[in-house]
């Protein structure tokens, strides 16, 4: 009952704070004071709203009015989905109604410190400069604008990032247990709950929250495969310039294209394409 009642709030908090316009937020000591003492519901706002606004809008073509209507519910709707904890970073997952987007929160502080200061304004130069990039979409980043017991006793996270999520649809479609994805990472990447455990110790549990082995082929036309070639290419040098060391390569197939066999074609890892992948 207590997870589920945390669950609800910070639905509840991540909702608002997308909603919650930011510029007509005023920090107050007073407003620090009360903040201080909550727990579960704790107050958002949307961090750098214009830059990813001018992400929205001039690379990618949002239309404003939708991308808002994906984080509004009506009466008796529950705020948001939530999704679990889908990896070791102990980070929480949690889905908009229509399936769209995806809120991951950042607990660690190493995390939100290097995305805020280290990489938040170098990723929206090189978005807005390469619009052929299939780096994940991050659409919006909100957190909190006071400290918290919540956020100081972990257990309310106070930094939230939201993506595109690629495999929008899946939960709709009749065949959606037929979708395939892979998690990807080099095949000498190294695990410290794998590689320095005796193997008698790695639990089954532990292997499947590693990255996906693909041992299948990738069918492209000739035109595409240089496409995707120079985009993970360039894509791999501005994360290794920024100094990001943790990252994985997606890619997916829905049942569409898994039943019919066609090949690649263009590459997007855009909601409801027949094949996508991204950082």
């Amino acid at each position: 009952m207590g997870t589920k009642r945390r669950e609800k709030a910070l639905a509840k908090s991540i909702q608002a704070g997308l909603l919650r316009d930011p510029d007509r937020f005023k920090k107050s000591a007073w407003g620090s004071f009360l903040a201080f003492f909550t727990f579960q519901r704790i107050k958002l706002i949307r961090h750098e709203q214009h830059l990813f606004e001018k992400l929205r809008r001039e690379v990618w073509g949002f239309d404003e009015s939708e991308y808002q209507a994906s984080f509004r519910t009506t009466s008796g709707q529950p705020p948001l989905k939530m999704m679990g904890d889908l990896g070791y970073s102990g980070s929480t997952f949690i889905s908009t109604l229509d399936g769209h987007h995806v809120i991951k929160s950042l607990p660690r502080h190493f995390e939100y410190t290097f995305f805020e200061s280290d990489l938040l304004e170098p990723y929206f130069d090189f978005m807005r400069d390469n619009p052929d990039s299939v780096l994940v979409w991050i659409t919006d980043y909100i957190l909190s604008p006071y400290t918290t017991l919540g956020t100081l006793c972990g257990c309310t996270p106070a930094h939230h990032i939201i993506m595109e999520n690629a495999l929008c649809g899946k939960a709709d479609d009749p065949n959606g247990d037929k979708w395939e994805t892979y998690d990807l990472k080099p095949i000498n990447y190294f695990y410290p709950e794998r590689d320095l455990m005796p193997e008698s110790l790695v639990s089954e549990e532990t292997l499947n929250k590693l990255a996906h082995t693909f041992n299948d082929k990738l069918h492209l036309q000739l035109s595409d495969s240089e496409k995707l070639l120079k985009a993970v290419e360039t894509d791999t040098q501005f994360l290794q310039d920024a100094n990001a060391v943790d990252y994985s390569f997606f890619y997916g197939a829905n049942s569409r294209i898994l039943e019919s066999g066609t090949t690649f074609g263009e590459k997007k890892s855009l909601a409801g394409g027949d094949q996508f992948c991204g950082w």
